[in-house]
């Protein structure tokens, strides 16, 4: 898939440049809103799906994983976000299918990590699966949900409801114990397509960002509910929001269509700072992901698409280095590792390791053509990629610099 019918699936095409300006400061926008949905909640009671139907599930529930036989057939169907438990990798099929450009149901599989096998593949409850997080032994898997294009007014628009999706890692089910409706909302054409994800540190609250629009959604994780949409800007406007929230509570969001980065507490999100990233003034560089290092200097990364760079933050002093570093042809997603990020390539089909201090960066791993690296989780010397167009989960040594595994 190329880069542009990446960006249309993403939601992430915008008609309108950045803006200029530079440096940290206190923005209280008078754009900035909170909406509710009807009834004062977007969301109200959670869903619990029924039957879901997918022939895939393959798991002899109540067994332990190391029980569990591998996988017969296909795992992976245009995988997309994952992440890391102690004994699994958890992976997102979006189910796209670039020939007709349409989704299939969705699915996530779970992956053995110590023998990279397979061992279920469940439904979701809505279409295109796109981000993971984990937190404990609970799965959230965001589902985005389908766009359209309006030809007329040059926007990407949600076409169909998303979710936020709770899986139980302790105990294979047949699907998600738990779904939390995201709706769209025809009153606001633009608000909707859940596409990134970050828990809170306690792991009490989930915030998804809208690849439409400049929105946010805030979930409640005990009462499973989403309790509010937080805007960040001029909702008839397009844009894509990625998230990563920090140690201290912090929301850090970047915007795909502005160069932005915002930083605020979940509890002041009007009093935020806004820092302008991207090494091109005048054309859109695009954020499409974000990393932390908390406590080093520079602490925040943003990741361009459309420029293939990081520009890098010190959140202290508010300085911006917009050109920190260079990416290979189309960067993806970022992961922060001890010293270094590491940065998937769709362009190149590689892994980039980036010096978290320096900009300096290396290709790592190169992957077979037209895999289509889509995201990336690492610990230590290990590094798991998806394959959006092979269909793939790949293995990497970081040390050695070489692919060990694949799982497909």
């Amino acid at each position: 898939m190329n880069r542009l019918v990446a960006l249309l699936v993403l939601g992430l095409v915008a008609c309108e440049g950045s803006p200029s300006g530079a440096g940290a400061d206190i923005a209280k926008e008078a754009d900035f809103q909170e909406t509710l949905g009807d009834g004062g909640v977007p969301s109200d009671p959670l869903v619990a799906p029924d039957s879901l139907g997918l022939e895939e599930v393959q798991a002899d529930l109540g067994k332990s994983l190391d029980d569990l036989e591998p996988l017969t057939g296909p795992a992976f169907y245009g995988p997309t976000g994952l992440a890391l438990s102690g004994e699994l990798v958890v992976v997102a099929n979006s189910e796209f299918d670039g020939v007709t450009m349409s989704y299939g149901p969705g699915s996530v599989t779970f992956v053995r990590r110590h023998d990279l096998a397979p061992v279920a593949r469940m439904p979701t409850s809505r279409k295109n699966p796109a981000a993971v997080a984990i937190s404990g032994s609970t799965a959230f898997v965001l589902c985005a949900g389908e766009t359209s294009f309006d030809s007329e007014k040059g926007l990407v628009l949600p076409k169909s409801d998303g979710a936020l999706d709770v899986f139980d890692l302790t105990f294979f089910e047949t699907g998600p114990k738990v779904s939390i409706p995201v709706p769209v909302d025809p009153s606001k054409p633009l608000i909707g397509y859940p596409s990134s994800l970050a828990l809170s540190p306690d792991g009490k609250r989930a915030w998804a960002g809208s690849g439409t629009a400049a929105v946010i959604f805030e979930f409640d994780l005990v009462t499973s509910k989403l309790v509010r949409t937080i805007a960040l800007g001029d909702l008839d406007r397009q844009d894509g929001i990625t998230l990563e929230v920090g140690q201290d509570g912090r929301i850090w969001a970047g915007s795909f269509n502005r160069d932005q980065v915002y930083a605020f507490l979940p509890s002041d999100p009007a009093s935020r700072s806004a820092f302008t990233v991207g090494k091109s003034p005048s054309d859109m560089d695009g954020v499409v992901d974000i990393a932390l290092r908390p406590g080093a200097s520079p602490d925040v990364f943003a990741l361009l698409a459309m420029s293939s760079s990081i520009s890098a933050i010190d959140s202290t002093t508010g300085k911006v280095k917009d050109a920190f570093a260079t990416t290979g042809l189309y960067p993806n997603r970022m992961a922060r590792g001890a010293d270094f990020l590491y940065v998937v390539n769709s362009g190149d089909n590689n892994v980039l390791a980036v010096n978290a201090d320096t900009g300096k960066s290396d290709v790592v791993a190169v992957l077979p053509e037209k895999t289509n690296p889509w995201d990336i989780a690492v610990d230590g010397p290990s590094a798991f990629v998806t394959g959006n167009g092979s269909n793939s989960l790949f293995l990497v040594d970081i040390k050695a610099g070489k692919v060990v595994g694949e799982a497909k």
